[in-house]
């Protein structure tokens, strides 16, 4: 296969900018020593040659102390330059002897040349190199044998020491997609989080890993799961910005390095390679640069988000907290004086637009920080036991809230929650809802808990218990983002639930594959002998909407149909627009049908 990348060497700007620096310090020393005969007789080609040698000593020691902060583009320049520095010194020589030992630094251009550029850029480079030893050592009247002996060793360095560069450059590059491979990514990582902390800017670093590559290799063995590590090289690095480094970080596990990106940034961007790599998924832990973070630390952080991403149900993005200890005591503080908040996207039937219930998310917007994302505040009660806190608050906020939006339309809506792990292993979860809904009266009827199969699975069979404790008290449960990597369908016979939520990235197919669709019928034709509602999550257009229409999907959410809002927002959204309410009266109808299963 091809590389991904272009053949040039993978060296970062401040290897290469230390090395150039190294060279003109090494290549300005030599001819000062070559010339040192004639320093006692000032004449005006000795005090030109003087000069150059010690431009080359001051460009030499800048580039040590400051390259790095240099462009680019700016290495070629210096390159090209210190092949005409050197032209000049042979030329002024005193004598043929002074003259040959200069033009020997020649070969010190040489390596750089082949250490830094490309195949193209390097034969530019090389080619005005020997011109200009050709004709600097012509113009004194040297024998051609002699410079062509001297031009044949130069191409001699060129070929041996090239294929050593090639060798050391394939060291940070993986055979198989021509990415940077770990070692690469760790050298990116460091050069990028220096420049980040000494200008102030933001770096942000993903990893992300491929759902279930495992079951790519046992169906069709290595070959398939080698192709498909391809595939998505090939396909992500179109994708990415230039700036971004895509690399192979090990296995079936990638990683990028995104200099000036945010945290919410790396975000989105890693939603686009999930939504590329369709009809695998894949899942991603993100984090951000905090002051003084080591890189080691950045990666730990980024390795603990995937870690959540992967244990709450695959096929999503994580975004660690900067500063656990900080944030945490901070969400601990905002969960006591309840300045959190929780908004509802409606969930509606297809066929009329009417609103049938609303899924509760919750929202944070620290003091300092602004808005943080529900992927790290979420994942970051997990990790520091205030998860059971963060449901009881959200819980009982939907609750009350749900009770003013009920109270404005004049009849009854089905609430739906998310639950995590955590949540279905502690023993005191049910007493919890038991006791929030006592508090508000929100109907235990009208509850709807939001579970993942994964989640369930990880959770042990002790989750298994809670869910059917939940139905006893007379709350439904909804298997949450199926349709995601090999979503199992033996699992809607084994988990006791009464609703299948179709995760997004399912319904944004369905009007781009004949095979989506038609699983989308199977689904929604199994989901009604099962006895379970479905939900399609995520759809976005008007074209999802009508087909979703046509099939007789039961309920459906997503920015097509609202945007999540807080209650208040809702209820005038919904006055305005006067939304019609479900024909038939499907809540009721819900709510009958749940508790019969029940």
């Amino acid at each position: 296969m091809p590389h991904v990348l272009a053949n040039a060497p993978q060296v970062s700007l401040r290897t290469k900018t230390a090395t150039t620096g190294c060279l003109y310090l090494s290549g300005g020393t030599a001819g000062a020593m070559t010339t040192s005969a004639i320093w006692g007789s000032m004449r005006p080609a000795t005090t030109v040659l003087l000069a150059l040698t010690l431009l080359a000593v001051l460009t030499g020691a800048a580039l040590l102390a400051w390259g790095h902060r240099a462009p680019q583009w700016s290495i070629h320049a210096v390159v090209a330059s210190g092949s005409v520095l050197i032209a000049a010194a042979v030329v002024l020589s005193h004598d043929n002897t002074a003259a040959m030992g200069v033009a020997a630094v020649f070969t010190l251009c040489a390596i750089g040349i082949l250490y830094f550029f490309g195949r193209r850029q390097a034969q530019v480079h090389t080619a005005v190199q020997l011109t200009a030893v050709v004709a600097s050592l012509a113009w004194r009247g040297i024998h051609p044998g002699v410079v062509g002996a001297l031009v044949l060793v130069q191409l001699a360095v060129v070929v041996t020491v090239g294929r050593l560069v090639t060798r050391a450059a394939d060291s940070v590059l993986d055979s198989l997609t021509g990415l940077p491979n770990r070692r690469g990514f760790d050298e990116r990582l460091e050069q990028s989080a220096a420049d980040a902390q000494r200008s102030g800017t933001r770096l942000g670093i993903a990893l992300v890993d491929v759902d279930h590559f495992k079951a790519v290799n046992d169906r069709g063995g290595h070959a398939a799961g080698d192709a498909l590590l391809q595939h998505l090289a090939r396909t992500w690095v179109r994708l990415l910005p230039a700036q971004v480094q895509l690399s192979r970080h090990g296995g079936d596990e990638f990683s990028l390095v995104a200099p000036a990106h945010s945290a919410a940034e790396l975000t989105l961007l890693c939603q686009r390679l999930r939504e590329a790599a369709a009809p695998h998924s894949v899942s991603a832990g993100v984090a951000e640069l905090d002051t003084a973070e080591s890189c080691a630390s950045l990666v730990r952080c980024a390795d603990s988000a995937l870690y959540v991403a992967k244990a709450s149900g695959r096929a999503r993005t994580r975004t660690a907290a900067p500063d656990d200890d900080a944030l945490s005591g901070e969400l601990a503080a905002a969960l006591a004086a309840g300045s959190l908040s929780v908004v509802l996207q409606p969930i509606v039937q297809p066929t009329t637009r009417g609103l049938v219930g609303v899924e509760a998310l919750a929202r944070w917007k620290h003091p300092v920080r602004g808005w943080i994302p529900p992927g790290c505040f979420i994942p970051l009660a997990e990790r520091t036991g205030q998860v059971a806190a963060l449901g009881r608050f959200v819980l009982e906020r939907a609750c009350r809230d749900a009770a003013v939006l009920r109270a404005a339309l004049g009849r009854d809506v089905v609430l739906t929650v998310n639950a995590s792990g955590h949540q279905l292993t502690d023993r005191g979860f049910v007493d919890d809802v038991a006791a929030v809904l006592l508090r508000t009266g929100w109907p235990a009827a009208q509850l709807v808990v939001e579970v993942t199969e994964s989640t369930v699975e990880i959770a042990s069979s002790g989750a298994l218990t809670t869910l059917a404790q939940l139905r006893e008290l007379g709350v439904a449960v909804a298997i949450d983002d199926f349709g995601t990597g090999y979503s199992a369908f033996s699992h809607l016979d084994t988990l006791p639930a009464d609703y299948l939520k179709l995760d997004a990235a399912f319904t944004a197919q369905i009007t781009s594959s004949s095979r989506r669709a038609a699983m989308m019928v199977a689904l929604l034709d199994l989901a009604e002998q099962l006895g379970l509602t479905v939900i399609a999550e995520g759809v976005e257009t008007a074209e999802h909407a009508n087909l979703l229409s046509l099939l007789g999907c039961p309920l459906a959410q997503g920015y097509h149909y609202a945007r999540p809002s807080a209650v208040h927002d809702l209820v005038a959204t919904l006055a305005t627009a006067r939304v019609p309410r479900p024909s038939p009266p499907v809540v009721d109808r819900l709510l009958d049908d749940s508790s019969a299963g029940r």
